[in-house]
């Protein structure tokens, strides 16, 4: 099929970066079906994750690849200033870090995407967001209304676990990148204070991004999805901390699977895990010790691990954005 026939266009750019953040897996389980749900889409995935393989693309190699689409779907990167399709730009905004939490950004986060997600919030483009509770942000923070801005649930699908040793001591996991919007600053202190490690590691899951590894907890980074699905098995329980999220993906993959979650009482966690979770002022670290320290007892209920199923699935995910594509076709949304 022609790119003359195919008038939408997903920018799957991310889809090929190594890194398995929540952003990479979003854009590349829509990548993955969004052309057998709408066969008009044209997945776009080119380029490295190296800074300038980025600008270059935003510069260059973008504008010419949106040219002549009805409508260009931006799931990670922004789109650029530049990139004027003959329709609709679409930009999923995955949550207001840059703007709320800026001083827990990256740099190339605040100095260049922020000012790009910006100009897309502030220059007609239709936004989506995997929440209610960044849909709400949004209209607030930048003044739109539910004609600019779409909710699209992410999907949470897991592979079958992967074959690895056990881990010598019982554990609990925390997943996500080191960034200080995790808070496993206070994390480590509540789980030294809690006593737990006489019985129980303390282990995250991520990649290393912007913050250090505080003292006393393990690290394991570059896992694959069938890892880390085991890694999850293996777990007493997930401690979220996090001080602001866009979605919380983990919670929901440990729920799907069965495991007790122990949260941040923010409005996003309670949100996407339809109070099934154990929540907690992640804020105070009496108050997580606490919590680390009543996890062995925590119990996941079949209840929350059948509703994480039914609720997030990439082919709801992908019916949602087809049709949110072919009203902005015809101008409904506009």
């Amino acid at each position: 099929m022609s790119q003359h026939d195919t008038p939408y266009l997903f920018d799957a750019r991310s889809a090929a970066w190594p890194r398995t953040t929540g952003w990479e897996r979003y854009t590349r389980e829509i990548a993955s079906r969004i052309s057998i749900a709408e066969p008009r889409v044209r997945v776009r995935v080119a380029g490295a994750q190296g800074i300038a393989s980025r600008l270059w693309q935003d510069a260059v190699a973008t504008p010419a690849a949106v040219r002549g689409t009805r409508v260009a779907h931006f799931p990670t990167l922004p789109p650029v200033p530049w990139v004027r399709p003959s329709t609709a730009l679409v930009f999923t905004l995955h949550d207001l870090t840059w703007w709320r939490w800026r001083e827990t950004a990256s740099r190339m986060g605040r100095h260049y995407y922020a000012p790009l997600a910006r100009a897309a919030l502030k220059g007609g483009a239709h936004i989506v967001t995997c929440t209610q509770t960044v849909a709400h942000e949004v209209m607030s923070d930048f003044g739109l209304d539910e004609t600019t801005v779409s909710v699209v649930p992410n999907g949470v699908e897991l592979p079958a676990a992967a074959d690895i040793p056990p881990r010598p001591r019982p554990y609990l996991v925390s997943v996500g990148t080191l960034e200080p919007r995790k808070n496993l600053a206070k994390l480590a202190a509540a789980y030294r204070l809690s006593g737990m490690s006489a019985t129980h590691d303390m282990v995250v899951v991520g990649r290393i991004g912007w913050a250090e590894l505080p003292p006393g907890l393990t690290l394991l980074s570059g896992l694959d999805d069938a890892q880390l699905v085991a890694t999850y098995r293996g777990a007493t329980a997930l401690v979220l901390p996090s001080l602001y999220e866009g979605f919380g993906l983990p919670a929901v993959e440990a729920m799907q699977l069965g495991i007790p979650v122990i949260c941040s009482d923010i409005p996003v966690l309670r949100e996407v895990t339809g109070g099934h979770a154990t929540y907690v002022d992640a804020t105070s670290v009496d108050a997580l010790a606490e919590a680390l320290r009543a996890a062995p007892q925590a119990v996941a209920t079949q209840d929350g691990a059948q509703w994480a199923r039914t609720t997030y699935t990439w082919d709801g995910t992908v019916a949602e954005l087809s049709r949110l594509y072919r009203r902005l076709d015809t101008g409904a949304a506009r």
